[in-house]
This record gives C-alpha cells, sequence and structure tokens, in this order.
C-alpha cells in the first residue's frame, strides 16, 4: 500500500484508532494478564520441573529434611479450577500422615501474589526452616504445605532470583519452584497496575473466593491427619500426634476468616458444659479432646474489615468463659491469633481511604451502644467504623502488645538458635521470647506478650477512653517496625521467630500434662483486669 495512502487513512480514522488503543490500556489495567479460569499449575511426572507442577518435594540429604508442598488453586466465584488439585492434595496429606506425623501448614496469600509469585518462594523457604528445627525434626515430623492460590494479583508477579530463598530453594528442590512463563522482567512494569487492582481484589476476597471450596480443602486435610492420628494411636499426650497450622496473609486473612468464621462454631461450642451431644449420651463433652483439627489460626497483617473479627471475638469471648466455667484445662489457650504491625500503612491508611464512604451505605448505618471492650458506660460507636478499620488497627479490638524486655542470660544468637528456643515447650513461661530486631548494636532482643499498650499506642489505645480488655479466645496483638517493617514484610527472619513463638504459646497452652498452663494465662488476664479501673483514677485524679 502506498505510504501515503495509509498516512491519509489513519488521519480520517484517527479518533477511531485512538479510541481503540485506549480500549487495549484500559483492558490490560483493569483485566490484567493474568490467566484467567485457568491453572498455573498442573500434575507432576517426569520432565515436568517443580514450577510448574501442583506437588514439590525436596530431595533427600543436606541439612533439611525432606519437606513438601501441594498447590490448590481457586477461580475468580472461589471454586476449583481443577478439582483434580484438591484430590490430590488430600490424598497426599493421607499418604504421608500414614507414615508419619505431620506438620501440617495451610496457607492463603494475600493480594499482588498468586500460585507463581515469590510469596511462593518465601512459603516454601519457611516450610524448609520448620522442617530443620529441632523441636521438630527431634519429634520425627513431616513438614508438608498447603498453598492456597488465588487470582490475587492481575498480572503476572516478578520474581526476584537473587534472594537467598530463591536460591536455597531452587537447591533443595531440584529448580525454581515457581515457573518463569508467568513471571514479569522488570518489578516497575506493572507496579501502577497492581496498586489500581486494589478494590477489585478486595471485592473478590470478600464476596467470591472466599467460599465453601476453600473451607473444604482447609478442612478436609486437617480432619484427615486428626483421624489418621486416632488410627495410629497418637496423642498429644504422647507428643507425637500431627499438628495443623492455618495462616492467612492481607486478603488471604480476610478469605479463611470469611471461610472458616461459621463452620467453626458448631465444634467450639461441643465443649461447652451445658451442651451435650446426642451421641455422647451422659457422658457429657470430653474436655482434653481438641473441637477443632486446626491447631493454630493465624492471621498476619490482616485486611479483613474489623467487623467479621468482631463477630468471631464475641462468639470466642463467650467460648472461653464456657471453658473457665468447666475448669477445661486449656480455657485460655488462643484458638484464633491475629497480628499486625503499627507500621503496617496498607491497612493502617489506604484501608480506611479506600473506604471512606462506606458510612453512606444503609447496611453499616447502625449504632452499637453495647460493646465488650466499654461494658458498663454509655459509648456509641457507629458500625462503619468497625468497617473502615482493619483488626490491628482497631482499639476496640486490640489487648495485647509485643514489649521489648530487659536480657536475662545468654542470649541466641543466629536465626536458627531462635527458632530453637522459641519452639522449646519446656519454657516455664512461652509468654517470653526471642526475636532479631533492626536495632543498631543489639540485633537480638527479649521480647514479652503483654495486655499494656505500647508507648507509642498510648493515646491510640485510649481514644474511646478507659478499654476493659476482652477474655476471649482470639488474641489481637499488634507490634511495631522493629518486629514486622511493613505490610508485606511477612517472611523475614524476625517474622519467622515471632510465628515460631506463638505458635508455641498455642500448643503449651493445650498440652493436658501442663498443669500449671491455665493459672499462668489466668493470672495473664487477670493482670488487666484492673486496668480499666487504673486509668478511670489516672483520668480522674488529672
Amino acid at each position: 500500500m502506498d505510504p501515503t495512502a495509509l498516512l491519509q487513512l489513519v488521519l480520517v480514522y484517527k479518533w477511531w484508532i485512538l479510541g481503540f488503543v485506549v480500549f487495549l490500556l484500559l483492558r490490560v489495567v483493569f483485566r490484567g494478564n493474568a490467566p484467567i479460569g485457568k491453572a498455573m499449575r498442573g500434575k507432576p511426572g517426569n520432565g515436568v520441573p517443580p514450577g510448574d507442577s501442583w506437588f514439590i518435594e525436596s530431595s533427600a540429604g543436606g541439612d533439611t529434611p525432606v519437606h513438601s508442598c501441594s498447590f490448590v488453586e481457586f477461580d475468580g466465584h472461589g471454586d476449583y479450577i481443577d478439582f483434580h488439585q484438591h484430590t490430590e492434595a488430600w490424598k497426599k496429606v493421607q499418604e504421608l500422615a500414614g507414615v508419619q506425623p505431620l506438620l501440617l501448614v495451610l496457607y492463603c496469600h494475600g493480594w499482588r501474589n498468586n500460585s507463581q509469585s515469590f510469596d511462593v518462594v518465601k512459603f516454601v523457604d519457611f516450610l524448609g526452616r520448620l522442617a530443620a528445627r529441632k523441636a521438630v525434626a527431634g519429634q520425627r515430623y513431616r513438614v508438608h504445605g498447603v498453598y492456597l492460590g488465588w487470582r490475587g494479583n492481575l498480572y503476572h508477579p516478578y520474581v526476584d532470583k537473587n534472594t537467598e530463598a530463591f536460591k536455597d530453594t531452587m537447591k533443595r528442590f531440584g529448580g525454581p519452584v515457581v515457573s518463569a512463563k508467568w513471571q514479569r522482567r522488570f518489578a516497575w512494569t506493572a507496579n501502577l497496575q497492581e496498586v489500581l487492582s486494589y478494590w477489585s481484589r478486595r471485592r473478590a476476597a470478600e464476596h467470591k473466593v472466599s467460599s465453601v471450596p476453600m473451607a473444604r480443602t482447609v478442612y478436609t486435610c486437617a480432619t484427615l491427619v486428626k483421624s489418621i492420628d486416632a488410627e495410629k494411636q497418637r496423642s498429644i499426650e504422647q507428643l507425637n500426634s500431627s499438628r495443623v497450622m492455618v495462616m492467612g496473609h492481607s486478603f488471604g486473612a480476610l478469605m479463611l476468616e470469611r471461610a472458616l468464621n461459621a463452620t467453626c462454631l458448631d465444634p467450639l461450642m461441643g465443649e461447652w458444659s451445658w451442651f451435650t451431644k446426642p451421641t455422647e449420651g451422659a457422658k457429657g463433652h470430653m474436655a482434653n479432646v481438641d473441637p477443632l483439627p486446626l491447631d493454630f489460626v493465624f492471621f498476619v497483617n490482616s485486611a479483613a474489615p474489623s467487623l467479621y473479627a468482631k463477630q468471631m471475638r464475641d462468639f470466642l469471648t463467650g467460648h472461653q468463659l464456657a471453658l473457665e466455667n468447666s475448669k477445661v484445662p486449656s480455657a485460655f489457650a488462643p484458638v484464633f491469633v491475629s497480628l499486625t504491625s503499627s507500621a503496617d500503612y496498607a491497612t493502617r491508611y489506604a484501608h480506611p481511604a479506600a473506604n471512606l464512604l462506606c458510612g453512606f451505605y444503609k447496611s453499616l448505618r447502625r449504632i452499637y451502644t453495647q460493646l465488650i471492650k466499654i461494658e458498663g458506660r454509655s459509648c456509641s460507636v457507629w458500625q462503619s467504623w468497625f468497617f473502615r478499620r482493619t483488626p490491628g488497627h482497631q482499639p476496640l479490638l486490640v489487648d495485647h502488645w509485643l514489649e521489648e524486655q530487659q536480657e536475662t542470660g545468654a542470649a541466641p544468637q543466629t536465626h536458627e538458635e531462635i527458632l530453637n528456643k522459641n519452639l522449646d515447650y519446656e519454657t516455664d513461661n512461652p509468654l517470653f521470647f526471642w526475636a532479631h530486631t533492626s536495632d543498631k548494636g543489639c540485633p537480638v532482643k527479649r521480647w514479652k506478650i503483654t495486655l499494656q499498650s505500647a508507648p507509642a499506642d498510648k493515646s491510640w489505645a485510649a481514644r474511646f477512653g478507659p478499654l476493659q480488655p476482652s477474655r476471649c479466645s482470639y488474641w489481637f496483638i499488634r507490634c511495631d517496625k522493629r518486629i514486622i517493617r511493613d505490610h508485606n514484610d511477612v517472611w523475614s527472619d524476625t517474622t519467622m521467630e515471632v510465628y515460631a513463638a506463638l505458635y508455641r504459646l498455642v500448643e503449651w497452652a493445650r498440652y493436658p500434662g501442663n498443669a500449671h498452663s491455665f493459672q499462668l494465662l489466668k493470672d495473664y488476664w487477670d493482670s488487666g483486669a484492673g486496668k480499666r479501673t487504673e486509668l478511670k483514677t489516672q483520668k480522674k485524679g488529672a
């Protein structure tokens, strides 16, 4: 074609061409290039690299015992993309648990991630660190993970191949655990688009993906492990029973909370002394049997509206009271633990800003006049105030803080030593633990879980005046940037050390042979009982 004629044609249809280009750009920006309804991980087999497989397993030999991970992917409405991933996941759990006790870790990632993102590398690296610990390897646990993937990133993620985690996992698994064909070359090329996807990913996580299939996979794998323990006559008293940990980060925590909350109610209520299950007759409930197949449900930097956490907190307040009245040894053991950093600006500032107009929703214009932490005095709080804030930035929920302590005795120095120390069940008080910090000249600190607000949070925690700590089985813990630097700092050495300490706390509190766990945690809660009265006195004196 004559170039002059082509130019004239372009000039004639310039607005149509410009509109088409804009349409393509908007399509790329808002739809993304990550696959929709197509699994990014397929059937394992000879010649299939780890990054393309729905099951990966580390090689034998070396300093790290064999560990593995299965992948289950969900579509935009929460259904299985490939149902074989679910069936193969629970079959693998069945196979492994039949050979030896499992430490099963089910994890749901957050925004800007998927089953091929760098988050996979860090999670698999975390599994390897657990497998190498004395408290895990010494008890002959097999560490196995189940990665719950969804389209949290509309675009091909960026994977940093120069990190130690990438190199270590590649060495242990015989190749990269994520595939290069689903990655972008530079981090900045889709950074703006990822940020603009917040609202669509939030709606998907809250109302679509957090559905029955996700809860089905979690409970199928967890219940299967516990049933095999019963067949093998493994028990927590003998310290040889399998353990199940469920973790969620950011929107992953939102989805797990939505998917699991309602399903937890019946088994937990089965522990209450005034309910007798029909199959138990006059025997009543069995206090030393864990009601849930989930031993540790843990959320980090949750991006869920705190309204959902409030509803579960209110229920678990009654749950703990019921167990305390029945003198159940594990009455004060946490069922859910949520850890949030005050330096998580994504949930502290961006989440309220993104939901600034939620107060105009008619469904959120209800006013609370009776709240657990403001019991005994008049105070009105809009329901939208719970919706606009995430649990870790909601003073009407947060009760626990991580407080730096004076060092006593020799401090562990290496990351491995700290993990071993924080997983040591011989401790007399699991409220104390060790962790690295970013402080210069003192990289390792001793920390304590406390009911007293951190100095930097004094005014924040007193926004509604003196608050009574809510004695419940849902612990909302707040830390500062020395523990978690920002929203995505969830797989650093420090955070893994804290995760280990929190896991030990829950395990220690539930161990039936631990005679003083009931009294220690009761004293812990009683130490905060006078908090409101003390604050009242200070305010009056002022």
